[in-house]
């Protein structure tokens, strides 16, 4: 799910050129598969929450957290 916490924080420009490339392929039946959709339903509550969620998403009883750590590193 870190992918999703990434394109959440991405500039709007650089997120819209990735979604671009959809509709994307269903792994599992609860993959979202319209770019519009996985925006509202997953990025958009990411980009505020700073979590991420899979579940069962990208495989059968795989079920994930990624959170933002925010910060400078180095």
């Amino acid at each position: 799910m870190i992918s999703k916490v990434l394109l959440a924080h991405l500039p709007e420009r650089d997120r819209s050129a990735y979604l671009a490339n959809g509709p994307f392929l269903a792994v599992t039946a609860k993959t979202i598969c319209d770019p519009a959709e996985y925006v509202r339903q997953e990025l958009e509550p990411v980009r505020l929450q700073g979590i991420a969620g899979d579940n069962e998403e990208m495989a059968e009883g795989l079920v994930c957290l990624a959170v933002l750590i925010a910060g400078r590193c180095g």
